[in-house]
């Protein structure tokens, strides 16, 4: 099964505030999401970073994610690297 995943903006709560992170989205075979990675940036090469940067920027034009909008797993799902 191939994993797809994609970047988005994570809001994370903070007592009366919240701030933001970048991370790798994961989905299911539903197109549901499921699970996510911690923020980190770091790449192969620069070019691979360089895509990186751009999915990243991307990302801010997509619909926030917030944690609750995650779903069961699958157990077909793979893990997360």
């Amino acid at each position: 099964m191939t994993m797809t995943w994609n970047l988005r903006v994570l809001e994370v709560p903070d007592g009366a505030s919240s701030y933001y992170e970048i991370r790798e989205v994961y989905y299911n075979e539903h197109g549901k999401p499921w699970g996510h990675s911690k923020a980190t940036l770091q790449a192969e090469s620069k070019e691979a970073l360089r895509t990186y940067l751009t999915w990243a920027l991307e990302a801010i034009d997509n619909p926030t994610f917030q944690d609750c909008d995650l779903v069961e797993r699958d157990a077909n799902d793979p893990p997360i690297q």
